[in-house]
Formats: C-alpha cells, structure tokens, sequence
C-alpha cells in the first residue's frame, strides 16, 4: 500500500479558482510555502463559494524573483497581471510559484466543516493530515 501524499489545503479566491479548473491558470503564487516537501494541494475556494473543490498535484515549487515568476507566470498561465504580480509581491526579494499539475474536481463542492473540526479557511496553507485527505479524496471525480 502506498503512502498518502503530503497534501495542504490551500485558499484561493473563486476567480482564481475558474482559471486553474478551466487549465488556463497552471501556476500558483506564494509569498510564503511549506517548509517540508508537499506533493499536492487540497482548493478551497474562498468567499462567497466556502467549498473545497479541487485537489491538485504540485510538479514543481520554484523559488525566484518577481521577474523570474514573471517569466513563469507569462509562460504557464498565471492568470495576473505584471503589475498585479508586483503588487502581491511588493516588499519581497523572492516568491514562491507552485506548478501545478493534474486537477481532480470534486464532484460537489464540499463543506469544509464537515471534514476539518473548527475549520477556519487558512490563510496561506495548513498541512492536512492523512484521516483529512481521506475524508475529502472520498469525492473527487476520476
């Protein structure tokens, strides 16, 4: 039997979210990432949906600059602006850009309440422990 995969639920806003599902969006930002190696992102979409949505598999976390994410942002699909980009990463030497990979929708958007006791939305990320990544894999769509 194979191990989970190292999971994080992720907060993203719905319009981000609609990129990344439709495959326009193949790239994350991050001012902030995970200190141990994560293989792949549990989607909560924000405000006014509150579900989770999607998991998503993480190919590749780069470290660079804002022009460097620039460049990846132009080349994969970032779904922002330059200046949107700069913006978010005003006060920043380096930034984090999560590439991501396959997306698994879930079949109805689920309630994270019913998964994550207490559940607050994170406001970057939160390591998901394996009985959570169960609970919210039982749903998603081959």
């Amino acid at each position: 039997m194979q191990p989970l995969p190292k999971s994080v639920l992720i907060s993203i806003h719905p319009h981000f979210v609609d990129l990344i599902l439709s495959g326009v969006k193949r790239i994350e930002f991050r001012r902030v990432w995970a200190k141990e190696p994560v293989d792949q992102l549990v989607i909560y979409a924000t405000s006014p949906i509150k579900r989770i949505v999607a998991v998503v598999a993480i190919e590749e976390v780069v470290v660079a600059s804002v022009s460097g994410l620039w460049c990846l942002c132009q080349e994969l699909g970032g779904g922002l602006t330059r200046q949107e980009l700069r913006n978010y990463y005003s006060g920043c030497r380096l930034g984090y850009g999560i590439k991501l990979g396959s997306v698994c929708r879930i079949k109805l958007p689920q309630d994270p309440r019913c998964h994550f006791d207490g559940f607050q939305a994170p406001q970057s990320f939160r390591y998901l422990k394996p009985e959570e990544l169960k609970s919210v894999s039982q749903d998603l769509q081959s």
